[in-house]
């Protein structure tokens, strides 16, 4: 909805200090708190199974947040449902075959 405002928060707040860097931090921590919340929330189901909650956790965030500026901001590309649906089939199915895997969707 705001790709020009996401475009300064990513380009300007990624290391280079001043109020974009401590909102890029605070969007950042909020993201991760959600996805800490939403793992933990699975593993307590036998959803999903990890060593370490926060350690994934950074990963899939760290895996959002780049892959958003490279879709939205460098390609110009919003389409925000293909591009989030792609994403979770990668998450939750990496690069198997769906042969290997039988419960994903077609």
């Amino acid at each position: 909805k705001h790709l020009g405002a996401a475009e300064i928060i990513w380009r300007e707040g990624f290391g280079h200090g001043g109020i974009f860097e401590e909102l890029n931090a605070d969007l950042y921590s909020y993201f991760l708190e959600i996805i800490r919340a939403k793992m933990a929330e699975g593993m307590d189901k036998g959803l999903i199974r990890t060593e370490s909650i926060e350690e994934f956790s950074v990963f899939l965030v760290s895996i959002f947040e780049r892959s958003s500026f490279y879709f939205m901001v460098m390609k110009g590309e919003a389409d925000i449902p293909r591009l989030a649906s792609s994403m979770a089939r990668f998450i939750l199915y990496g690069l198997l075959p769906e042969s290997k895997n039988k419960a994903r969707p077609s």
